[in-house]
């Protein structure tokens, strides 16, 4: 079993790793692993699922790649808003680590072709809003 979201995915990972369920974790140590089986930190939407399927299996190349906190001047990683680094160097060394975990802990799920079957499912309510959509505009 594998977890990925917010503070509701973090108690579902604390119940399951306490009861002795078999629970998928990589990232250990990273302080962004709280939430999930890896340190994708919080994770609250679709939109945010497709991205960490994007980086971890695809070419992701955003706008923008990196933060300097106003405060600290550390570089942050505007995806993952918790994680601060104290050079650029050391900002991408652990994203490259972290791609790796992230597509060990998502390769472990009992399918043939985990990031297949994610971007299948991440379609699912697009089509639902859509027709939600019609709906409402059917009754006004």
């Amino acid at each position: 079993m594998a977890s990925m979201g917010s503070c509701f995915a973090r108690e579902i990972k604390s119940v399951l790793t306490r009861e002795g369920f078999s629970y998928i974790a990589e990232e250990t140590h990273h302080p962004a692993s709280v939430h999930a089986s890896a340190a994708w930190e919080r994770v609250y939407n679709l939109f945010s699922m497709r991205q960490i399927f994007e980086y971890t299996f695809g070419q992701w190349v955003p706008a923008t790649r990196w933060w300097q906190a106003p405060i600290s001047g550390k570089i942050q990683d505007p995806y993952r808003r918790i994680v601060l680094y104290d050079s650029l160097e050391e900002a991408e060394r652990d994203f490259e680590t972290h791609r790796g975990c992230s597509r060990r802990a998502l390769e472990k799920l009992p399918d043939a072709d985990p990031h297949a079957r994610a971007y299948r499912n991440l379609g699912r309510p697009n089509r639902r809003l859509r027709n939600m959509s019609a709906v409402r505009s059917v009754r006004e």
